[in-house]
């Protein structure tokens, strides 16, 4: 990674970069769920299956991602760690006021 930001990666290969465009993917397809939920008041099982089903599979492809980061490349494992804080506690930040 040579100095640069997570947010600075261009090689589409590197295992960091796959993370990062996971993590947007799941955020997108997480607003997609809650956007076009089903009502509680019509008893229905939700009716985007395929939507939830890809949201598993992404989630689960970037665990596997992160399991081999934290055998192989702990510090970059850190680093995308402390980055998923960061944007989490601003996101926690913009909720609540």
């Amino acid at each position: 990674m040579n100095g640069e930001t997570i947010e600075q990666i261009t090689n589409t290969g590197s295992i960091a970069y796959q993370i990062i465009s996971l993590r947007k993917e799941i955020e997108e397809l997480k607003l997609h769920l809650i956007k076009n939920k089903t009502p509680k008041k019509s008893r229905g099982n939700d009716k985007d299956i395929p939507a939830k089903r890809a949201l598993l599979k992404k989630v689960a492809k970037m665990r596997g991602f992160l399991k081999y980061l934290e055998k192989n490349d702990y510090p970059l494992y850190e680093k995308i760690k402390q980055d998923s804080k960061k944007v989490r506690t601003q996101k926690n930040k913009n909720k609540g006021g």
